[in-house]
């Protein structure tokens, strides 16, 4: 299991390779936790007075858009994704486990 809030292509790469090292002999589950600030950034009010909302919009769903261009790359390797904010990661990897225990990938 791979637990990670990775912000960067570098990085991603690495958490790639981890997958794909592990996917061989291993089920890979790659927890990414969500960043709900950025997640709060994309539905930034206008403020005329400063000029920039538009500008953290954009680059707060750019950002989500690599994310979720990761997030396929380590699905495609074979790894099982968790994707959750920190509130909701304990859910989501026990419906993950659940998963995995039901349709017997162990």
């Amino acid at each position: 299991m791979l637990l990670t809030a990775i912000v960067d292509g570098v990085n991603g790469e690495f958490a790639g390779a981890v997958v794909r090292a592990l996917g061989s002999r291993h089920l890979p589950i790659c927890v990414w936790m969500r960043d709900t600030d950025v997640d709060e950034l994309t539905h930034v009010a206008p403020d005329e007075a400063a000029g920039r909302a538009g500008y953290v919009r954009a680059a707060a769903a750019s950002f989500l858009a690599w994310r979720e261009g990761q997030l396929a790359g380590l699905r495609k390797r074979g790894a099982l994704v968790v994707d959750a904010d920190p509130q909701g990661v304990t859910p989501a990897l026990l419906h993950r486990y659940l998963e995995v225990k039901a349709r017997r990938l162990l």
